[in-house]
């Protein structure tokens, strides 16, 4: 399960500008850097972010349609802020939750709301 467009429109019209003051170094939060597509603009995202052997892990809670991993996926990567150190990343590899041999913190957050994919952001 997914949740409703209409909640991603308000997050990122709403709860992203305040969320993306403290992402960067808020337990369980990164702020996710990257390029639009064709403006080339720079944008951060925060996400709920989780380390992970290859790197970090975002539930992806709108589904895989987002313009941050679609941008990243066209630039090869871009970079992640969490806990106030900037990382490089690779491409973003997407999978089913299930796939995702996820344990402990992020496997109950997947639980807990059911959501179908999970996005690894690979450490350059």
């Amino acid at each position: 399960m997914q949740l409703p467009q209409w909640v991603a429109r308000l997050n990122r019209r709403v709860t992203n500008p305040v969320l993306g003051t403290i992402a960067p170094w808020a337990p369980l939060f990164g702020a996710i850097k990257h390029a639009g597509r064709t403006s080339g603009r720079a944008y951060s995202t925060p996400v709920v972010l989780f380390d992970a052997p290859e790197g970090f892990l975002v539930v992806l809670t709108y589904g895989p349609d987002r313009d941050w991993l679609k941008n990243l996926a066209a630039a090869g990567g871009g970079e992640v802020v969490h806990r106030g150190a900037t990382f490089g990343i690779g491409p973003p590899q997407v999978l089913p939750s299930a796939a995702a041999n996820l344990a402990g913190l992020p496997k109950a957050v997947v639980g807990l709301g059911n959501f179908e994919s999970v996005a690894v952001l690979p450490k350059r």
